[in-house]
């Protein structure tokens, strides 16, 4: 009968689930989120999403979790500054967006 208990015990001591998962969501989000710069005037919030959009749909190698998902979830810029953040669903999305970062300013922006 012990062995049970200890097993009961250890699961008791273990942090809650939803306080892990708040932890874990917060890192998360970090790695989901792109830094761009040299974001100009001439650069259209919803110009950039369908831009990254299209451009991360046609990555071969990707393997979206939903593919009727847009990889961009949202865009943030920051006009004073020059910059902006972009939030994608995955994290995948964000690594193909920050391999693209350098074509997406001398070809397109």
């Amino acid at each position: 009968g012990m062995t049970g208990m200890t097993g009961i015990a250890g699961i008791n001591a273990m942090p809650s689930l939803p306080a892990m998962l708040q932890a874990n969501s917060h890192a998360q989000r970090q790695a989901r989120r792109v830094y761009l710069g040299n974001i100009t005037d001439a650069i259209v919030e919803t110009e950039l999403i369908s831009f990254l959009n299209s451009r991360i749909k046609a990555v071969p190698e990707r393997t979206p979790l939903n593919p009727t998902l847009d990889p961009v979830v949202s865009v943030s810029i920051n006009r004073e500054k020059a910059y902006a953040f972009v939030e994608f669903h995955s994290e995948q999305d964000a690594d193909i967006a920050v391999c693209m970062d350098g074509v997406l300013y001398k070809n397109v922006l």
